[in-house]
């Protein structure tokens, strides 16, 4: 990930309408599987503390693991977890230690997926839930993906798949963002053409001003994919998946 990715998840993490529509569709998917507090979390790489806004409501103490400094500045140590700087791939954490997983847009930055898969299934507790999201379509690569430092995008099927063959078994998918899926992918096409486009970040395209409205039509499509039935596609996937 670009240094400019870090400073700009920072600084619109709580208010950007992307940020917000997905932290309330997480919320909605992990109460599915969570009635009751659980005693461990542990959020694998978790970039600039994005999800920080979860850890109270779903596990008593948490982890926060990610491989690069860049993702503790501006936080203040001890206020929500455990900080620790480390490999996802070989994390310093015990066999069946926690009862929940976060692995929230991690596994498209990583070369071996399966790898990451095998390590998140060693510390996690029999039983225990992971909650992964994903982006999806390949159709959507952009200057953004290559920004982010991803290696791929998946549909729902691939990272059912890529679950499946690491013993972890799904208990429910869905896509998510299937509002934008058209202004998305058209905005990304027009960057693609324009002699700097690789060069702008996607988040200044959108004024502050739409954070609100866009946000509500992110709620009404979560209610949709979560009581009513899934939409067949959007800008990423998310699964709740639970250790065999």
């Amino acid at each position: 990930m670009i240094k400019d990715h870090y400073e700009m998840i920072r600084k619109n993490k709580i208010a950007f309408w992307w940020f917000q529509g997905r932290r309330d569709l997480f919320k909605a998917i992990l109460k599915m599987g969570i009635k009751e507090k659980v005693d461990f979390g542990v959020d694998l790489g978790c970039g600039p503390m994005t999800n920080e806004n979860l850890y109270d409501d779903f596990a008593e103490n948490w982890v926060s693991l990610d491989y690069s400094v860049e993702s503790f500045k501006k936080v203040e140590d001890g206020k929500s977890s455990l900080k620790i700087i480390g490999n996802l791939l070989k994390t310093p954490l015990k066999d069946s230690s926690f009862d929940l997983i976060l692995l929230l847009d991690v596994l498209e930055h990583i070369e071996n997926e399966d790898e990451a898969l095998g390590e998140t299934y060693r510390i996690l507790k029999k039983e225990g839930l992971v909650l992964v999201s994903v982006p999806a379509f390949k159709l959507l690569w952009s200057h953004h993906d290559n920004q982010a430092g991803h290696k791929r995008r998946y549909t729902k099927k691939e990272i059912l798949e890529v679950a499946k063959r690491n013993n972890l078994e799904v208990k429910f998918s869905t896509y998510f963002n299937s509002s934008f899926f058209v202004p998305i992918f058209i905005i990304r096409r027009i960057l693609r053409l324009l002699p700097k486009g690789d060069k702008k970040l996607e988040i200044d395209l959108s004024p502050e001003f739409v954070d609100n409205f866009f946000y509500f039509i992110l709620r009404i499509e979560n209610f949709i994919n979560v009581k009513l039935f899934r939409i067949p596609f959007g800008t990423s996937v998310v699964a709740l998946l639970r250790k065999r």
